[in-house]
């Protein structure tokens, strides 16, 4: 029969009688790594590579307190049932002992069957809950971690975009501001505008894959160039869609309808008012808005006050009116917050 591991106990002490009447008691029971301060508790742990499964832990010691090193070992191991010992006189520290993660407390003098009807408990019972809490926050961090990785991908791959059709990161970064502030303004849920902050960069992702003689020649293009470059939006779609990925999914969606028009007369698909999905009503606005008021080789920045105009003469044609009246709401915030100006 497989002998079963002994579970770890640390104890910091600074009590020699307390610490060696813990010693015997506990020594048959556990293996043990006893200090005399909390200084010399980390320096032991670390020197010898000892992971306990518990601490005890006196409240007052020289040079590191028990409070200290609690802090300290929840850092290392943040589901470690720490039992706090304190004498009688020490009554007040228990509340600040348990705020700071204490599982349970002994106060001096205890006897030996307590204290390993305590112990017993604390390694049995309570880790069981601070083990999931601990994993908890391990998975949301991973998430938060991949979470993060996702939007740097997605940040990337924009500019990649706008590298290749001459734009600088200042569209990028107009594009997903504006049609964040549009998307509060015509009402969507704040989750949907945070979706439309990360996902408008990539509303000309299809472009990719267009080639750089009709993405950047510079004259106009034949019929069969326009075609290709109207493409874009359909490639653009194919690579984003998911069934997985919010931002993904809002991405793709304004990707393949950005460039409808409310009257129906724009591309791929010919979508009539409504039909068009609102994230490329807005992307349809904030895109030409931005490429308006936007210094390029071939010409000068407009005005914002004269974009605004184009916008605005646009609506029941190019653009939906609702949008348009959301979108005059948030001109002078535009004006004050551009990156350009």
């Amino acid at each position: 029969m497989e002998k079963r591991a002994k579970k770890k106990v640390l104890i910091a002490e600074d009590d020699e009688s307390v610490r060696g009447l813990l010693v015997n008691a506990l020594g048959g029971e556990y293996d043990l790594m006893e200090a005399v301060d909390g200084l010399d508790a980390l320096e032991q742990m670390r020197m010898f590579e000892f992971r306990p499964d518990l601490a005890l832990v006196d409240i007052k010691m020289p040079r590191m307190d028990g409070f200290e090193l609690m802090e300290k070992l929840l850092r290392i191991i943040p589901a470690l049932p720490i039992i706090f010992i304190t004498g009688s006189g020490d009554i007040e520290y228990i509340g600040k002992a348990f705020r700071q993660g204490a599982v349970d407390y002994l106060l001096k003098p205890f006897e030996i069957q307590e204290l390993f009807i305590r112990i017993a408990k604390a390694i049995e019972y309570r880790p069981l809950d601070l083990d999931r809490q601990f994993l908890e926050n391990e998975l949301a961090e991973r998430t938060r971690e991949f979470h993060a990785a996702q939007l740097e991908i997605i940040q990337k791959w924009a500019e990649t975009v706008e590298y290749r059709d001459g734009y600088t990161g200042l569209h990028i970064a107009n594009i997903a501001h504006y049609s964040a502030m549009l998307a509060k303004a015509y009402g969507l849920e704040e989750r949907e505008c945070y979706f439309m902050l990360q996902a408008a960069p990539l509303h000309d992702v299809g472009k990719v894959a267009i080639p750089d003689s009709v993405l950047q020649k510079p004259g106009p293009l034949d019929a069969n160039e326009w075609e290709l470059m109207k493409s874009h939006t359909l490639i653009g779609y194919n690579l984003l869609k998911s069934e997985r990925l919010k931002i993904l999914e809002v991405a793709s969606r304004i990707a393949i309808s950005h460039h409808e028009r409310w009257d129906g007369r724009g591309y791929p698909y010919g979508l009539y008012k409504e039909d068009i999905p609102v994230e490329g009503r807005i992307v349809a606005i904030t895109d030409v808005f931005d490429a308006l008021t936007s210094k390029r080789p071939y010409k000068d920045a407009w005005r914002f006050e004269d974009a605004a105009n184009f916008i605005i003469k646009g609506g029941g044609t190019q653009f939906d009116p609702k949008t348009i009246e959301a979108f005059v709401g948030i001109i002078p915030e535009i004006i004050k917050k551009s990156t350009i100006h």
